[in-house]
Parts: C-alpha cells; structure tokens; sequence
C-alpha cells in the first residue's frame, strides 16, 4: 500500500531524528496543561515512546486498539494483525492534565475504562470523499477528544491526512487546525469538512457514533461552547474602530454597526435555504433568528427560547440536532433572512412548490412588512404581540 513519500523506507536513526524533530516541535506549541495523542503500530511506536521521554514528555497511558474487524491475513503465515497502539501524554512529568473520568466511565456502562479500546476500523459511510491509506475511525477520535479536551479547545494535527481528527473537533464543538503537505489529502479534508457542514450529515454522523450518543445522556455540555469570541483579535477590528467610531461602546456593538453599514452600503441580501421537510405544516419566516448556515444560535436567542415555550415543553435546546428534531416532530419548517428582500426570497413561489405547507408565522414586524403583502394566498391572520412571543400566523387557501 503506497501511504505517500513519508512512508518510504528509513533507518532506525533516520526513524527516530525524524520522530525527535517533529515531536520537539509540538512540545513547543503545546500548552503547559495540554496532551498529546499519537498513534501507529509496532513499526514506529517504540520509536515515538523513546523520544517522547527524552523529550521530558510524560506518559499516561499506552491504549491498545484492538479492532473488532481486521483486515484479513492474506499471507497465513503470521498472526492478523488487529491491534494499533496509541500514546497519550503530558508536556511534563509536574504538569497538570485534563481528563473526563466520569464521561469515559458513563459511555463504558459506569465502569472504569481501560487501556484496551475494542472499535471497528471505518466504516463505509466515513470513505463518502474517498478513503486516506491511514485513516481513522471517527469513534475513536471522538473517545479522545471527548476524554481530553473541554468545548472550545483548540486541537493541532500536523499529520492532518484526510482531517479525521478535524471533523469529529466539528462534531464535538472544538476548534482545529490541521498541516497537510499533500494536495490530494488537502483536497480531501476540505471536501469532508464541506459534507460535514450540512445540518443532515452533521445529524447522521453524530448518531452514527456511539459514544457521543451515550455522552448525551448525561454531559450535554460537553459539546457546547461557552468561551467568548476574543472580537478584539479579530484581523478586521482595526477597519471595524474606523469606520463606526465606536471606541467607547461595547466591541459587539461595535462589530453589530459595522456589519450593519456594510450591508446598507452594499445592498445584497442574503437569505439562508429553507429547512423544510415533505410533511412540515407551518413555515416559521423571520430576520436574523440564526447564526448561519447549520441554523445554529446561542441558547439564549429570543426566537429558540420562543419555540421551546411552544413546542418543546419549556426544556432548553442543548444543540442543534435537538433543535431540528423538535422541528420535525411538530412538522414546522424554518427559513430566514438576514436582510429581507421580497425580490430576492419568493415566499409565494416557494409556498407553492410546497403545498404540504398550510399556515406561515411571520417572526418579527419587519418580517411580516416585506413578505405579507406579496403572498396571494392568505386566508386569515392571527397576531400577537406580548413580550413573550412576538408573531403573526397567517392561514394559506
């Protein structure tokens, strides 16, 4: 199996300078409480475990995958392999780590978990963008981020391959930057984290992995976010100072007005795709509800805390994909629009071409100012306007 030019043979020397330098590095970058995960077979590991140690890195624990499908032995004169070995380690023998014990034992039925992780190797619906020579199962990097990080850390992979590494980092709300010298890998890993980005694979890949499933039962934070945007180290917060001259508001007003101006002085309008399902019966219509494209938004957006009071009992959204399940079991449909344009987002075309849809809730006045007098098939409305919930209902012929 050709792996690429890095796979080449070596000397045990050439094996183990190679192994020092690029290690040495990643001790420079990684933080003083941080970790650090790598993986191979009996070819290199020893290797990589002698340098670590001379490195001053301290081991915690050496996991043994052993993995529940092996490729078959095609020669019969050895045992199948099954088996790669994974180091965890520290930067340093004094310094403080991270480790969610109690997440790890929870997804091993409340019992302790060992060094000994049984796991298939990939499966079919992970190679949708093609199949990298090494990659990896997204379980098992979803168990190590899981059991390593906290929500918004950032992971470092400088062997990124086809950023397996990077989308179970998407899946579990951390940050991630990977290195990658060969094109065709690069051109893999931005086709997966396209795929990814899609609300629907996004979904399916998260109930396809069962430890995030069972994570779910009892840590639903342990996939959301809390850490605040640093604004000020944002690349464009210089133009954003000039332009509103805001120096004594808040940065997030300041970054509110600029957006604001640049969409006044451009005039584009730009309106997320509809989510709508074959058997949505309403359609939610409102103005700036959501954060982008995955409908995503804080769990204190007015508009989610609206639909909770409504649809879900009262019980807060803990992510996304309990948002959209709460969508399709009371069969409602979402579209929003950051800038309305009744030019630009045909409502009345788009309600024809679903005629599944019987009832439009206008989210906000500004909303039902555009879109209500171009729609031609409203039977009778229904307003209200209390603090709580801030809607109009329209029912179509």
């Amino acid at each position: 199996m050709n792996k690429g030019d890095w796979d080449k043979s070596m000397s045990q020397e050439e094996i183990n300078n190679f192994n020092m330098r690029w290690l040495s590095l990643c001790r420079e970058k990684l933080k003083d409480n941080g970790t650090i995960w790598i993986s191979g077979t009996y070819h290199n590991i020893f290797s990589v475990a002698n340098c670590l140690t001379l490195l001053g890195y301290k081991i915690l624990n050496v996991i043994t995958w052993a993995k529940t499908n092996p490729p078959p032995n095609i020669s019969c004169r050895y045992f199948t392999y099954s088996t790669e070995f994974i180091i965890w380690a520290r930067k340093s023998e004094k310094a403080a780590h991270y480790y969610n014990y109690e997440l790890m034992k929870h997804i091993n039925d409340d019992k302790q978990m060992t060094d000994v992780w049984r796991m298939p190797a990939i499966a079919p619906w992970e190679k949708s963008c093609g199949k990298h020579p090494t990659q990896k199962p997204l379980g098992l990097l979803s168990r190590i981020i899981m059991a390593s990080t906290k929500p918004g850390a950032w992971i470092l992979d400088p062997f990124a391959g086809s950023s397996t590494t990077g989308i179970a980092a998407n899946l579990l709300g951390r940050r991630y930057l990977g290195i990658e010298r060969e094109e065709e890998f690069a051109a893999m890993s931005k086709a997966r984290s396209i795929e990814v980005n899609r609300i629907e694979t996004y979904s399916t890949f998260r109930r396809k992995i069962p430890d995030i499933v069972k994570a779910e039962d009892t840590q639903t934070d342990c996939f959301a976010c809390q850490e605040p945007l640093p604004i000020e180290e944002l690349p464009f917060f210089g133009e954003i100072i000039r332009e509103t001259k805001c120096q004594k508001t808040d940065p997030a007003v300041w970054v509110f007005n600029w957006l604001l101006m640049k969409s006044l002085k451009s005039h584009v309008s730009t309106s997320l795709p509809p989510v709508v399902y074959d058997d949505s019966e309403m359609l939610i219509l409102g103005a700036k509800l959501l954060k982008n494209d995955k409908y995503e938004t804080a769990k204190s957006n007015r508009f989610w805390q609206d639909i909770s009071k409504r649809y879900n009992g009262g019980r807060k959204f803990y992510d996304k994909v309990d948002k959209i399940s709460c969508l399709k079991r009371h069969h409602l449909a979402l579209w929003d629009v950051f800038n309305p344009d009744g030019t630009k987002n045909d409502v009345d075309a788009f309600l024809r071409s679903n005629p599944q849809i019987k009832e439009v809730m206008f989210y906000g006045k500004n909303v039902m100012r555009y879109y209500k007098p171009k729609m031609t098939k409203i039977l009778y409305l229904e307003f209200s306007e209390s603090k709580e919930n801030r809607h109009q209902t329209i029912r179509l012929q």
